[in-house]
């Protein structure tokens, strides 16, 4: 087997990798008082039309299935970046039965990008045009009790992507194999001793 061949496996598989359907994950976990919704993943909004563009609270109402991440309705609403909300989502359904709970507390932080899921549209930053998208919503001093979460596996999906929200235990990390440093010295040594041959 040449190097080249190997290149041209690898290529390969990278580019049919490329071509999975863009999906998103959101994991909501309890963890030393507080509760973490996480999400990241690729969103795809081809073929999608924006039915419209508009300030939306970050929050999350259980029994409707909406959950918006990161715009504070702290925050005065000229200086709320909007929302572009798409129809055609399918949303997640009821996870729970608690009402509106905005996330405003100040001891509740966000970072990433804007993310909104109702029973009808998914709501990204005004002008995005999609891509890898992530985030993480902490929310001091709460539970999956007090939001009125029930614990389970929920999903959505658009014409283009998957939604799938898990409320439970905290993710496990992905471990690195350990024969990858093995992989990857084999795989230097192969591409050396055919770089010396030719």
């Amino acid at each position: 087997m040449t190097l080249k061949t190997l290149l041209l496996g690898a290529v390969a598989a990278t580019a049919l990798a490329g071509s999975a359907a863009a999906s998103i994950v959101v994991n909501a976990y309890e963890q030393d008082g507080s509760v973490v919704f996480s999400y990241s993943g690729s969103l795809d909004l081809t073929g999608m039309r924006v039915s419209s563009t508009q300030i939306a609270n970050a929050g999350t109402t259980p029994r409707n299935g909406s959950l918006t991440f990161g715009a504070y309705s702290r925050t005065p609403p000229t200086a709320t970046p909007a929302f572009d909300f798409y129809s055609g989502f399918t949303g997640l359904g009821a996870f729970g039965g608690g009402g509106f709970t905005r996330f405003t507390q100040p001891a509740d932080t966000f970072t990433g990008a804007q993310l909104s899921l109702s029973s009808r549209s998914i709501g990204v930053l005004a002008g995005s045009t999609g891509g890898a998208i992530s985030g993480t919503t902490v929310l001091a001093d709460a539970s999956f009790d007090s939001l009125g979460l029930f614990r389970g596996s929920y999903s959505g999906s658009t014409m283009n992507d998957t939604v799938t929200l898990t409320i439970g235990d905290a993710p496990a990390p992905v471990p690195v194999p350990a024969s990858l440093p093995l992989l990857l010295g084999a795989l230097g040594l192969t591409g050396l001793v055919l770089r010396r041959r030719g």
